[in-house]
C-alpha cells in the first residue's frame, strides 16, 4: 500500500522532471522511457489501471457528447416553438407571449452550454453560425423586448433569420451526423 502510494507520487515527479530536461535530437526527453519502465515493473498491474482509466475517459466523453447533443437540439427546439407561438396569427394573449419568452429563455440557457468544439466536430460552421447568429439573435431579440427597443427586436431577428438560413441548408447532413455520432 505504502509503495503504490509512493509510486503514485513519484511518476508524476520524475516526468515533470524529465519534461525540464533537454531534449535529444529526435525530440524525446533522455531517459523518461526508462523511468516509466521502471515504475511499471515496480507497480504491478499499473498497465491495467492505465487501461481502465482510458476506457473510463472514453465513457465520459460519449455521455459528454449526449449532453452536447441534448443541449444544442433542445435548444433549437425551444427557440423554434417560441417563434411559432409568437407568430400564430389572431388574438396573442400576454400570457401566450410570456410562455413563449420563457421558452426562448430556456433554449438561450441551453445554448450556453454549448461547446464550439462539439459544433466543430458536427460542421466546420456550425459553431460559428450558431453563436454569430442563434445565439447573439436571440441576447439581441430579448434584450430588445426587455428595454422596448425595436430596432433591438428586428436586429435579433435578422440574425435569427440568417441562422434559419443557415439551419435549413444543413439541418439534414448535421442530424444524420449527430445519429450516427
Amino acid at each position: 500500500m505504502l509503495k503504490s502510494k509512493i509510486i503514485y507520487w513519484v511518476l508524476p515527479v520524475a516526468l515533470m522532471l524529465a519534461a525540464c530536461s533537454d531534449k535529444d535530437e529526435d525530440g524525446a526527453v533522455p531517459g523518461t522511457q526508462k523511468v516509466v519502465t521502471e515504475i511499471q515493473k515496480t507497480v504491478p498491474g499499473i498497465q491495467k489501471a492505465v487501461s481502465g482509466t482510458q476506457k473510463a475517459e472514453s465513457g465520459t466523453q460519449k455521455a459528454e457528447s449526449g449532453t452536447q447533443k441534448y443541449y444544442f437540439l433542445e435548444s433549437v427546439k425551444l427557440v423554434e416553438l417560441a417563434g411559432r407561438t409568437l407568430q400564430v396569427g389572431g388574438m396573442t394573449t400576454q400570457r401566450k407571449i410570456n410562455e413563449a419568452l420563457e421558452m426562448m429563455d430556456k433554449g438561450l440557457k441551453l445554448a450556453f452550454q454549448v461547446e464550439t468544439n462539439f459544433l466543430k466536430s458536427l460542421d466546420a460552421r456550425l459553431g460559428k453560425n450558431y453563436q454569430r447568429y442563434f445565439v447573439k439573435g436571440i441576447e439581441t431579440y430579448r434584450l430588445g423586448i426587455e428595454a422596448g427597443i425595436q430596432s433591438d427586436q428586428q436586429a435579433g431577428l435578422q440574425l435569427l433569420g440568417q441562422w434559419a438560413e443557415f439551419w435549413s441548408a444543413e439541418n439534414k447532413a448535421i442530424r444524420a451526423k449527430l445519429r450516427s455520432g
